[in-house]
């Protein structure tokens, strides 16, 4: 019944409390803090239970309600009923997680005499749940369900997980604009529970039954074996009859992946009988067609293009997508489709993101890999332990999260928190500087509780920026603005942007646009490929029995007459270049990668992994082709490809102010082939050019299907470029520069420009080492940086890490066709 995606852990895992009470006490309570949204009035209804032992009198209870503000509203004199009649709470302060208002109900018990025995609080929350018009309602509006699901884990203790631990993971949901969480695939924590009644956070609470193994179809025996039933029931009724006070808990879900049969009919009956007020939700059940034991519509990792038909067959029930995006490594690359499904006019009211947080254990670095400025200690996943012994594991299936095991956020959750945003812009009329706002909260006016502010960006840099007062803007209401935009002939040739930010009101912000909660960008003037000038005079070249060398002002180009790659480059006999420029068509595999290509039968057609052999090249011809009307001289190396039966030309026009021209060319066979994971070129950078800065996306990696931060100039350290994921594979990449420099602490170095916009990414490690790697601690940092410029690379995918869906978007993906990538390489000096 316990067969989670999880650490098979032993011990006891949470608090352990022995409570002295009173002979005659309060065993059990369930209250019902109802809400009705016409009247904006509360209802309260108290059923208690006392444990008193023959021989000793019954206590007296006495009812005191208190509002969020500690004012008494509601008091039942003492006495021994201890079912209430409902009482109603007019002006009532209802609770939501964007409204998270907490009631104190004490509890008084006292003796014949009127001597208090115990006070028990009970913080609950006004709200109503219910399904009505095929929509989920909270407090009658329709909610969308921004959520995630969060096992629990800690790198050092496991499953035991403390409140500094659960506030932590609270702070980082809300400030990315989360407001679910799916406890998979057990109930919490019950401090968890209190945590989000108290700051906001809706639950899915899930039942400890989990029987994947047995299968998730029909025929899963224990599913339909009443031997069973009671195991079942037993899990599900010690969570409702614990959980059924707390506001945040909205949904109820018996388990995760345990097939359908006769005992969850048993179970969907129990569970009516004792709380109505809440929907049941179970997956397993829906999936299977069975929409009797489940009042929502669900299921896992469902396609953008599944998504329709699904919705479509059950109008008159919400539908939830349970567990979506798989999160392991480099992925959610298809957020953008899934949202705009979410926000369309239908039943589909959220989903969940798979999973939090990597399941990574702490454990020390061995001291072969020790490194003095390196750490010591790593975050081990599924194979560490067990391969010494023989044992059977799931290798770093566990590691999925949106967060590192230390809860360190990965560029994901960046892209998550844009498609999350509260307030959405829409473009009207650009040119006029027409706007339509949109106020995608639920409970909020986005007028009081956002400031924003826009900016107009020239190439990068802002040359105006402005406050905005924000009309009237209720929840799911939508407002027009209109800007004054500053005369933009005065940045006549620059790429324009205008873009917005919306902060939360109440916090001072030094720069509004460096991390606010929304912020959307349009562009206004299109980008302008550089145009160099035309040096006076020609370089000298010499050609010598092994190269060319081509040398101009200052600069120093040489180039291997049998290989067509450049072996030095210089500036002021500073090296800037080691060696390049080659072809390449691969990337270090992804998690998507692997578990897409692992899964597919046929390999050949749908592997892009041929495309690693695919810059192999046979019959390098390098010829000098001529000097251009600028002196310019023109190398030109072609060469077959056999693996891709393909064939590649690279051009190089080298000046005298030492800048390159440079087209790479791929001419496609005629061979059938799979998608292209990338199509550039690899060059590797001299020692210290450690200093990196762009204009494009930023200021996280950003991949074609996932690229959400907003245009700028961005700088780093090539090293910072590195992003740790469980597995070392491809990271870092900006897919969409402008341009680029990597220069040394002087400020000497390269620039790389480009007719378009093109993507790069700068490791300490080359492709290879990376691929071999398990974890970050087995690579050791080259002092060069090993540099690859592209035309495209594919998107990262991530509708699951396993099997086709693996896979980016169609629309991401780059079929085997002729290509062509130019770009310029230019030398830096100091200022």
């Amino acid at each position: 019944l316990e067969d989670q995606d999880f650490w098979r852990l032993s011990g006891i895992f949470r608090d352990v409390l022995l409570i002295h009470r009173p002979a005659s006490f309060l065993r059990d309570a369930k209250i019902t803090a109802d809400f009705d949204p016409r009247r904006r009035t509360g209802i309260l209804r108290f059923e208690g239970e006392l444990d008193t032992p023959p021989g000793h009198a019954a206590a007296t209870v006495d009812l005191e309600l208190r509002t969020p503000d500690g004012a008494t509203v509601w008091r039942q004199s003492p006495g021994s009923d201890l079912v209430s009649d409902p009482v109603e709470i007019p002006d009532c302060r209802p609770w939501s997680a964007e409204t998270p208002d907490l009631y104190t109900l004490l509890v008084r018990l006292s003796d014949r005499d009127g001597k208090p025995l115990e006070i028990v609080p009970f913080r609950i929350g006004f709200r109503r749940v219910e399904i009505a018009g095929g929509r989920l309602l909270v407090n009658g509006v329709a909610v969308t369900l921004r959520g995630v699901n969060r096992h629990e884990h800690d790198p050092d203790t496991g499953h035991t997980v403390d409140r500094a631990s659960m506030l932590r993971d609270i702070q980082l949901l809300k400030a990315n604009n989360f407001n679910a969480v799916r406890t998979s695939h057990y109930p919490n924590h019950p401090l968890w529970y209190a945590l989000c009644d108290a700051y906001g956070i809706y639950l899915i609470d899930e039942g400890n039954i989990e029987t994947h193994g047995m299968g998730r179809r029909s025929f899963n025996a224990l599913a339909n074996d009443p031997v069973w039933r009671e195991a079942h029931l037993d899990r599900l009724r010690r969570m409702v009859l614990r959980d059924r006070n707390h506001p945040s808990v909205i949904i109820w879900s018996y388990g995760n992946e345990s097939g359908d049969g006769s005992v969850f009919a048993e179970l969907y009956k129990w569970i009516k009988s004792v709380d109505p007020s809440r929907p049941v939700h179970y997956e397993n059940a829906t999936l299977l067609g069975n929409y009797a034991v489940s009042d929502i519509n669900s299921r896992m990792y469902p396609s953008v293009d599944d998504i329709p038909g699904i919705i479509a067959e059950q109008p008159q029930m919400p539908f939830l997508a349970c567990e979506y995006a798989h999160a392991m490594g480099n992925s959610c690359g298809n957020l953008a489709e899934y949202w705009a499904l979410i926000d369309a006019d239908n039943n589909f009211q959220g989903a969940f993101v798979w999973d939090w947080v990597d399941q990574g254990i702490r454990a020390p670095v061995p001291a072969g890999y020790r490194r003095p400025a390196g750490p010591q200690t790593f975050f081990a996943y599924g194979g560490w332990f067990e391969n010494p012994h023989g044992i059977r594991h799931d290798d770093n299936f566990c590691m999925n999260g949106l967060v590192a095991a230390d809860r360190t956020p990965r560029p994901p959750l960046r892209a998550l928190k844009y498609h999350q945003r509260p307030i959405q812009v829409a473009a009207e009329d650009l040119a006029a500087g027409r706007f339509l706002l949109r106020n995608r909260l639920d409970f909020t006016r986005a007028d009081g509780a956002f400031t924003a502010h826009w900016r107009i960006l020239a190439d990068g840099r802002p040359v105006h920026t402005a406050s905005l007062d924000l009309p009237p803007l209720p929840p799911h209401g939508e407002a027009p603005i209109e800007l004054a935009y500053p005369d933009l002939k005065r940045w006549a040739g620059s790429e324009l942007f205008v873009q917005f930010a919306f902060n939360r009101a109440g916090h001072f912000i030094a720069d509004p646009f460096a991390d606010p909660a929304a912020w959307d960008e349009f562009p206004l003037a299109p980008f302008q490929p550089e145009t160099p000038a035309s040096p006076a005079a020609a370089p000298e070249l010499l050609e010598e029995t092994r190269f060319y060398t081509i040398i101009g002002d200052n600069t120093a180009v040489r180039i291997d007459r049998f290989l067509g790659t450049i072996v030095d480059y210089t500036l002021h006999d500073r090296r800037l270049i080691e060696t390049g420029i080659a072809p390449n068509f691969w990337r270090a595999s992804t998690d998507n990668d692997l578990g897409a290509w692992k899964n597919n039968h046929d390999a050949y057609r749908a592997s892009p992994a041929i495309w690693r052999e695919a810059a192999r090249r046979a019959n390098v011809e390098v010829a000098l082709i001529s000097r251009d009307d600028h002196g310019a001289v023109h190398i030109r190396v072609a060469a077959d490809l056999p693996a891709v039966e393909g064939r590649h030309t690279l051009d190089y026009r080298i000046r005298r102010d030492g800048s390159i021209e440079v087209t790479s060319t791929y001419h496609a066979g005629e061979k059938p082939l799979p998608m292209l994971p990338r199509f550039g070129v690899d060059l590797v950078l001299a020692a210290g050019l450690e200093e990196v800065e762009w204009y494009g996306t930023g200021p996280e990696s950003s991949y074609i299907d996932r690229s959400v931060g907003l245009k700028g100039v961005y700088r780093s350290r090539v090293s910072d470029l590195w992003v740790p994921y469980a597995r070392p594979q491809e990271n870092g990449y900006r897919h969409d520069a402008r341009w680029v420099t990597f220069t040394d602490s002087a400020g000497t170095g390269l620039r790389i420009t480009a007719e378009a916009p093109f993507g790069f990414g700068a490791h300490h490690f080359p492709r290879e080492e990376i691929e071999r790697a398990a974890y970050d601690f087995q690579l050791t940092p080259h002092p060069q940086t090993f540099l690859a410029l592209d035309a495209f690379q594919m998107g990262v995918g991530g509708t699951t890490s396993w099997g086709p869906k693996a896979y980016p978007l169609t629309k991401y993906r780059f079929p085997n066709r002729d290509y062509t990538f130019s770009f310029r390489i230019t030398p830096v000096s100091p200022q």
